[in-house]
């Protein structure tokens, strides 16, 4: 794994348990079928909408 990103980590503030993932393009690209890339836009989306959610203070 880069040392920039361990670094990084261990100066985050993440409660042990969370762990980070990263998700290269190239790897979707080569791993994923149409259909499975489609399922992760889907739930990207959904983080997103879920964290938007929370921190609107209305």
């Amino acid at each position: 794994m880069n040392k920039n990103y361990e670094k990084g980590r261990r100066n985050m503030n993440v409660a042990p348990h969370n762990e980070d993932v990263i998700l290269a393009s190239q790897d979707i690209e080569s791993y994923l079928d149409e259909h499975d890339k489609s399922e992760l836009s889907r739930i990207i989306l959904k983080i997103e909408q879920l964290k938007a959610a929370e921190n609107d203070p209305n």
